[in-house]
């Protein structure tokens, strides 16, 4: 293997400058691309987080409804109840049957 130094100045170039330079332009395009990458998925875990945050609230909010309408249901469910046991027993009042 030949080996020749070039003196410059006060540096020293050796033959294997141009492959170190592409090497680090190399290495430079893949951390662009990585700071890249990591921006993308930063973005999207905020808007994940943002959506299920969303999606969380309207959940609370329509499981609050359905209990109220449960015990809208049940209250009318019992009225209805007590008012038709209430008449049956007028009924047999009336006919005297009681």
């Amino acid at each position: 293997k030949l080996h020749l130094d070039v003196q410059m100045g006060e540096h020293s170039i050796g033959p294997n400058v141009d492959r170190t330079k592409d090497n680090l332009l190399i290495l430079e395009s893949n951390l662009q691309h990585l700071i890249g990458q990591m921006t993308y998925i930063t973005r999207q875990q905020e808007y994940n987080r943002e959506k299920e945050e969303h999606f969380r609230l309207i959940s609370e909010e329509t499981n609050g409804k359905v209990l109220w309408w449960a015990v809208i249901q049940t209250f009318i469910l019992l009225s209805v109840g007590i008012w038709q046991m209430k008449r049956l027993k007028d009924f047999f009042i009336a006919k005297k049957l009681v």
